[in-house]
């Protein structure tokens, strides 16, 4: 598990380990989603949001199929120590998480991509009553 930075995961794959990321400037929710006083709560320091989320890269910066293979993938982590309530941990998590399983599942997408795919998983959020961010580009155009 390499939560320090995708440098460190791939350093580890290339001494022959199988890894899993989880760099915290990508993978932790229990930061914030975005600066200012709106945002609930959150593990101080650097701010998580949707790009971020979605920037997690599993493949070597070089093809080198061997260490490649040994990424095995990546993990979303949430700390609980500023969460309060189901809801809050449900707001922390999406549309992040969203963003995360889609990168390790298909990582040749790109962002615009799945921003665009992002309304049917907010719809979906909504129609289940999940609070989520809604990020400020995503924000419908007031009139």
């Amino acid at each position: 598990m390499s939560w320090r930075d995708p440098g460190g995961a791939r350093a580890a794959a290339r001494r022959g380990h199988q890894v899993v990321q989880a760099d915290h400037r990508a993978t932790y929710f229990d930061y914030a989603q975005r600066p200012g006083p709106g945002e609930p709560p959150a593990q101080p320091g650097v701010i998580v949001d949707l790009r971020a989320a979605y920037g997690v890269d599993l493949a070597p910066p070089a093809p080198e199929p061997d260490v490649a293979s040994r990424l095995l993938g990546a993990q979303g982590q949430l700390w609980t120590e500023f969460v309060s309530t189901p809801e809050h941990i449900e707001y922390l998590l999406y549309p992040r998480l969203c963003a995360l399983a889609e990168r390790v599942w298909d990582g040749t997408a790109g962002l615009p991509d799945f921003t665009a795919r992002l309304a049917g998983h907010r719809a979906r959020l909504d129609a289940l009553n999940v609070p989520h961010d809604v990020p400020p580009a995503l924000l419908p155009v007031p009139r």
